[in-house]
């Protein structure tokens, strides 16, 4: 037996683990510190400089109905990117698409070429429209904005 008493023991216990696992990671947790998670992405003020937004008609029989497209750099990770939203003339929400879900049936809009930084709409009415027909493009980025942001990274990367 011991000459020390058990909770000596286990603190020893701890202090030897505790040791160890700083050793073990120590380095990795320097790794996941320099990692480009850690670094802030685009600026809210990046983002704003960087959307632009037209409305256009939309082809439904809905008098005064609309789609607002708004065209912004594609993030890596998250809900930004290309969008069109279908509203009606008091500006309620009909209904939209995004880069993340291209196609709405029941609203009859469809968004082509997302990776391109000029996005396609296309419109199809509820009744009888069979096929989508392209109505209109979206507007170009402006200067200096990227097709797509890059996580890590403040402000654009793939300038066009």
């Amino acid at each position: 037996m011991s000459a020390l008493l058990p909770h000596r023991r286990t603190a020893l216990r701890t202090l030897a683990v505790c040791a160890a696992v700083t050793a073990v990671l120590g380095p990795a947790s320097a790794a996941f510190a320099d990692s480009p998670a850690r670094v802030a992405g685009p600026t809210p003020a990046d983002i704003a400089r960087c959307t632009v937004t037209k409305k256009v008609d939309s082809i439904l029989p809905v008098e005064g109905a609309y789609v607002e497209i708004i065209n912004r750099p594609i993030p890596k990770y998250g809900p930004e990117g290309p969008q069109a939203v279908l509203k009606d003339k008091d500006g309620n929400v009909l209904g939209g698409v995004t880069y993340n879900h291209p196609v709405n049936e029941e609203a009859g809009l469809k968004l082509t070429n997302l990776d391109s930084g000029r996005a396609q709409l296309w419109q199809r009415r509820p009744a009888g429209g069979v096929v989508f027909i392209p109505t209109d493009d979206f507007p170009a980025l402006p200067k200096g904005c990227p097709i797509r942001w890059e996580a890590g990274t403040a402000g654009p990367t793939s300038v066009r």
